[in-house]
């Protein structure tokens, strides 16, 4: 699988309600964002650089080919309000949202969510949501941006009512739940940046957590791949002559 650097993580940083930037200010975000990317991609270990390409990939997938429109897509933000800074108890009580929840919901559909850690310890949610019903049109999103709400639909605001009443049962607290403004590439980007801030701020502990989830019964990448790169490359050339020497002809031999 052939790789960019630059397509991995921090390229967007735009979310669902930031406005497009122009000129020359613009430019100047464009350089920031690429010195991000080559300090960003320092950090990660080659796992989970194939976990935010991978991610990538499944978001972009989710969002043109599960749900109906980029109009049905929402971005979901989970926190909660005990500052749970462990994750099992983290895990627990997603589980128990999921399950009890988002599964049985007839208004929610497929999902993809990242874990990230803030830095005040405490664990929180980001997901891409495929709703039912189109919950972007009429948005003004300077309105939104602005914290100004009228624009939104009643189905948007019955959401919005729905999970109010039903994430303290599950342990949780504030949430966002808004329309996405960007394409399916930008937001595949926007949410892989998590995995990247996470690991910025991860814990000791943290090792072996996983980030990223999915719901169930739709076709995803998977992280089981190779990079189409020059060292890929070499270290195969290399396993090639060391399986040689041993006298294999086969994978499972060696």
């Amino acid at each position: 699988m052939p790789v960019d650097p630059a397509s991995l993580l921090y390229l967007y940083s735009n979310n669902c309600i930031e406005n497009a930037q122009k000129g020359s200010q613009a430019n100047s975000n464009e350089n920031e964002k690429v010195a991000t990317i080559a300090a960003l991609t320092a950090i990660l270990s080659p796992y989970h650089k194939k976990v935010a390409q991978t991610l990538f990939l499944n978001v972009q997938r989710l969002i043109t080919k599960e749900a109906p429109s980029v109009n049905h897509v929402a971005f979901l933000t989970l926190t909660f309000p005990d500052n749970v800074t462990d994750n099992k108890e983290a895990s627990k009580r997603f589980h128990s949202f999921r399950t009890n929840y988002l599964s049985k919901h007839e208004e929610y559909g497929q999902w993809v969510h990242v874990k990230e850690r803030q830095k005040r310890g405490s664990w929180h949610y980001h997901m891409i949501v495929v709703l039912k019903g189109d919950i972007r049109a009429g948005i003004n999103w300077e309105e939104l941006s602005a914290g100004n709400y009228k624009s939104a639909s009643p189905y948007l605001r019955s959401l919005w009512k729905d999970l109010r009443e039903n994430l303290e049962k599950y342990g949780f607290g504030r949430s966002e739940l808004l329309p996405v403004r960007s394409n399916e590439e930008a937001m595949a980007r926007y949410i892989g940046k998590y995995i990247s801030k996470h690991m910025g701020q991860r814990e000791e502990n943290d090792k072996g957590v996983r980030l990223v989830n999915y719901s169930q019964d739709w076709v995803k990448n998977s992280v089981k791949f190779a990079w189409n790169t020059k060292n890929a490359h070499e270290w195969r050339r290399k396993l090639a002559m060391f399986a040689k020497s041993l006298g294999c002809s086969e994978l499972y031999q060696l």
